[in-house]
């Protein structure tokens, strides 16, 4: 398995200063709860894993998603255009 292929995982370093969630109760909590697994796993042996959606969808009943959001208006461009974006920066903060 290749490093960055689709079925290997990419490697991360935790985020050490919390500095990059001040000012959003959302990426706080993530960076705090980031930082408790993190610490069991140092102090404990014990595996952790850290999953940091980008953003769930899909309503639990109906599968609806707002359509204003910008994941469906980009598919919808992209669909519309018969592209789409590539960008090549690598993103290096929380999002939220």
């Amino acid at each position: 398995m290749a490093l960055g292929s689709p079925t290997s995982p990419i490697p991360e370093l935790a985020i050490a200063d919390p500095k990059v969630s001040v000012a959003n109760g959302y990426s706080e909590g993530k960076w705090v709860s980031e930082s408790i697994l993190l610490q069991a796993t140092k102090e404990t042996g014990l595996k952790t894993n850290i999953v940091r959606v980008g953003q769930l969808c899909g309503d639990s009943k109906t599968g609806g998603w707002n359509e204003k959001e910008w994941v469906p208006v980009m598919l919808k461009g992209s669909q519309a255009l018969g592209a789409v974006p590539h960008r090549d920066e690598v993103g290096d903060h929380i999002l939220s």
